[in-house]
């Protein structure tokens, strides 16, 4: 099986979260590195031009992470290495440090052009 996206809504130009769903150890996960320890992560495409916040929650709405462009990302590479990068990814571990739970996630992203929102799943 193929990753794929599903999109936020039905603009191409709307940001989307790959794999979705999430599967945990499917073919695609990284083998852990002392630079990415856990190997695992999902990537947020079509993310606006400059700054941006990307906020994930719980269905019930408690925030688990909080991502900015300038950022760094557990494998030491920034978030957005220029203007035009147009995707974030996400090692699957909570503000707190905790690995997440199976379920479905909820994002928003924030930024000169607005906020757009869509959702995920993650499935351990």
């Amino acid at each position: 099986m193929i990753p794929h996206g599903a999109a936020a809504t039905s603009a191409e130009s709307r940001v989307y979260v790959v794999p979705n769903p999430y599967r945990g150890r499917a073919g695609w996960d990284l083998t852990p590195s002392p630079s990415d320890p856990t190997g695992r992560h999902v990537d947020f495409l079509n993310m606006p031009r400059g700054a941006w916040t990307l906020r994930i929650y719980t269905i019930a709405g408690d925030l688990v992470e909080e991502i900015h462009n300038d950022d760094t990302q557990s494998n030491g590479r920034p978030q957005q290495e220029s203007p035009d990068d147009g995707q974030a990814s996400w090692n699957l571990i909570s503000r707190n440090g905790q690995d997440v739970t199976s379920g479905i996630y909820l994002f928003s992203v924030a930024s000169t052009m607005g906020t757009q929102r869509g959702k995920f799943v993650l499935i351990r």
